[in-house]
C-alpha cells in the first residue's frame, strides 16, 4: 500500500505505566502518518517533543545511521517516517505528559502514568 500526503503524528510508547524511582524509561515512537494511518516513508519531518510531569528527556534517534544529530536533544528529523524519543521517570508519581508537533501535520500526545 503507498502512503498518502503527511496528515497526522502519532505516537507509541513500550511501556504505558513507568515506576517512580528516576531510572525506568519508556521508548515512545513517533510516526507520521496519511489520512488512513499508512506510514509516510518519504517524510523527513523535523519533530519537536516536550515532556511535562514527573519525566525527563532521556535521548532521541530515528535509526539513520548517517544522522548526525544530537541524541541528547529535545528534537529530532524522522527517517523513513519515523522518530524515537525515551523518557526517563523522576522520583515522583504523577502523570508524565508527552507532545510532539511539527511542521505540516497534526500534533500528537500521550500521558504516561508514573507510579
Amino acid at each position: 500500500m503507498r502512503a498518502g500526503a503527511r496528515k497526522i503524528l502519532r505516537l507509541t510508547p513500550d511501556h504505558a505505566v513507568l515506576k517512580a524511582n528516576g531510572q525506568d524509561l519508556s521508548a515512545i515512537t513517533a510516526e507520521v502518518l496519511d489520512e488512513k494511518g499508512v506510514i509516510v516513508q518519504s517524510a523527513s519531518n523535523m519533530v519537536r517533543f516536550a515532556v511535562s510531569g514527573p519525566g525527563v528527556t532521556a535521548g532521541v534517534d530515528n535509526g539513520d545511521p548517517a544522522s548526525s544529530e544530537l541524541f541528547q536533544a529535545d528534537q529530532r528529523s524522522v527517517f523513513e517516517g519515523r522518530a524515537l524519543l525515551v523518557v526517563r521517570s523522576r522520583r515522583e508519581a504523577g502523570a508524565i505528559t508527552v507532545k510532539a508537533v511539527a511542521d505540516g501535520v497534526e500534533p500528537a500526545s500521550v500521558e504516561l502514568p508514573s507510579k
